[in-house]
């Protein structure tokens, strides 16, 4: 299942599997006529959260063609950050902050002591949907990290998240 939450006209919390499969497979995605957004929540403690030359080490040894941007520094950064996937411009927006200021509702259970969420979002594009992804999967296995399953309102796996964002048709 989708380890994102897709959000419909400013509306969050949506969960359906079909709007997930529209998302997959339109370039500029869209649920009646209205632009979609993508959020990928990772759970992590704040004291793990790693700075970009680690996150982008954790990209490298995943094997994804994916570089961040080096000036941003997570820890204090908040807005869009920039990327390159696959040579091509990409990014989506990171904001991070404690579970109650930045995930907007009750936690899932199993968090374990991780008190801080990264959230990622995009936009109506499925090249930044996979490029949030890619990056969610290295965040969670750089740090211990734990993805958010809108599908279940559980908990995932980096390695789920990578092989979702890989089945993503890359000519969409």
């Amino acid at each position: 299942m989708p380890a994102h939450r897709i959000v419909s006209a400013g509306r969050r919390g949506a969960r359906s599997a079909d709007l997930a499969r529209r998302t997959r497979t339109s370039v500029k995605a869209t649920i009646y006529g209205h632009p979609v957004s993508v959020d990928q929540f990772v759970f992590l403690r704040k004291a793990d959260l790693p700075s970009t030359e680690r996150w982008q080490a954790a990209l490298d040894q995943l094997g994804i063609d994916l570089q961040l941007d080096p000036t941003v520094d997570p820890s204090v950064h908040s807005g869009y950050w920039p990327a390159r996937l696959g040579g091509q411009d990409s990014g989506f927006e990171y904001f991070c902050g404690s579970i109650p200021d930045a995930f907007g509702a009750p936690p899932p259970d199993g968090l374990n002591g991780r008190d801080h969420v990264v959230n990622l979002v995009t936009h109506s594009d499925v090249h930044e949907l996979r490029c949030a992804m890619y990056a969610a999967s290295a965040l969670a296995a750089a740090c211990d990290g734990l993805c958010f399953d809108e599908a279940t309102g559980g908990l995932t796996s980096a390695s789920a998240v990578l092989q979702e964002a890989r089945s993503i048709p890359e000519d969409v």
